[in-house]
């Protein structure tokens, strides 16, 4: 829910650059071309509100400074050194941040001492959280697997990633663009082993998740018809054999992101989340009502947290929770925007203002005072917050 994605950084960008390389060598299928460049763009703008509150945790901080470190009096994280620029992509880890950047992957504990691996990322992005966390070079081949222990695994893809995803018990899923298909994607454990490669000419494949218990992917994916029309379709795959598991039809509802939970997945998507099982039957759908926008959403286990705005009414924001058959469990409103949105064990923190509420079960626990210009908001192992401005971290 730790996407995105991506996480997911970019993936609508990504894939309408894929697709404009596709018409310039298949100039027949100019159509589909321009069809789902239309897609792509949408896509785009969707995803630009839902993988920026979402994944807030692996997004860059506009002014980060050459290097920051949390003050002893602030319960002093590891020094997070030569982050020296605003591409940086953070995961939390244990009980401190995985940080990813240009020239490393480093981790960040609160007591205790990290670890530093020099690298080069062109286009650095962080997943996971849970087990693991992997590092990847958007746009680049590079896959880097690690734990609070130390790098588990290095590999590379087989062409330009795309996005990937790790679910909470390590193991990832990539999606990357390669030379005579659509989409290729393809299934790891924490250390980087692959399980399952899927090469497709037909599909655009958004968003990937493999299930908790390692033996199913979920593939979210849209095609074009001859007359530009578009498809969306959440494709299910056992890792221990070839062809599709289930095929969903989506119809035109846009795929935005698939997650795995225990015993299945969610897919969010423009219009609704809805839940299956490892074997893609469907478990419940969550609609969005008329007039009601997705801006973010974040889960942890058991749980997943919608961001919904609705211009018609004075609590223009609120904040729904879904259990895992998407139903709905509990509810906050707020007139007041959402900065940033993070989760864990059923513990959700809201970045608004320099301040952070916390809610336990959907109901208020606690308000802690912030600073200004505080951007963004982390829950560590022990639900202890960590925020964030463009110059420093720090636990309050």
């Amino acid at each position: 829910m730790g996407r995105k994605i991506n996480t997911e950084q970019d993936v609508a960008e990504k894939i309408s650059t894929v697709l404009q390389n596709k018409r310039k060598r298949h100039a027949r299928r100019r159509l589909l071309g321009r069809s789902f460049k239309f897609v792509s763009i949408i896509s785009f703008v969707i995803l630009t509100f839902v993988v920026i509150y979402r994944y807030k945790d692996e997004m860059s901080i506009d002014k980060l400074k050459q290097s920051f470190l949390v003050t002893e009096e602030y319960g002093g994280l590891s020094r997070l050194s030569s982050l020296s620029d605003t591409t940086a992509r953070y995961a939390v880890l244990g009980d401190g941040l995985a940080v990813a950047t240009t020239e490393s992957v480093q981790y960040a504990p609160r007591h205790g001492d990290g670890f530093r691996l020099d690298v080069t990322l062109k286009k650095p992005g962080i997943t996971g959280g849970g087990q693991a966390v992997l590092a990847f070079d958007g746009g680049g081949s590079q896959l880097i697997s690690a734990h609070t222990s130390g790098i588990l695994g290095q590999s590379k893809a087989g062409g330009k990633i795309l996005t990937a995803y790790q679910n909470d018990t390590g193991y990832a899923s990539v999606i990357w663009e390669e030379q005579g298909y659509k989409s290729s994607v393809a299934a790891y454990d924490k250390y980087l082993k692959q399980l399952y490669l899927w090469h497709t000419p037909d599909y655009y494949a958004l968003a990937a998740s493999v299930s908790e218990n390692g033996k199913t992917m979920a593939v979210a994916a849209v095609t074009s018809g001859e007359q530009g029309d578009i498809s969306g379709h959440l494709l299910f795959f056992a890792l221990d054999k070839e062809g599709f598991l289930r095929s969903v039809p989506l119809g035109n509802t846009l795929p935005v992101a698939v997650r795995a939970f225990e015993g299945g997945f969610m897919l969010v998507s423009d219009r609704n989340v809805r839940s299956f099982d490892n074997n893609g039957e469907p478990k419940g759908t969550f609609s969005l009502e008329e007039g009601v926008a997705l801006r973010g959403f974040c889960q942890c286990k058991g749980a997943m947290f919608l961001w919904l705005e609705n211009t018609k009414v004075s609590t223009k924001y609120s904040i729904v929770s879904l259990n895992e058959e998407a139903a709905l469990s509990g509810k906050i409103e707020t007139g007041r925007d959402i900065k940033s949105m993070t989760a864990r064990d059923n513990t959700v923190a809201l970045l608004i203002g320099d301040d952070v509420q916390m809610y336990t079960d959907m109901k208020m626990d606690k308000v802690i005072s912030g600073r200004s210009g505080v951007t963004q908001v982390f829950l560590l192992s022990n639900l202890t917050p960590v925020l964030m401005t463009g110059q420093d971290v720090f636990i309050p």
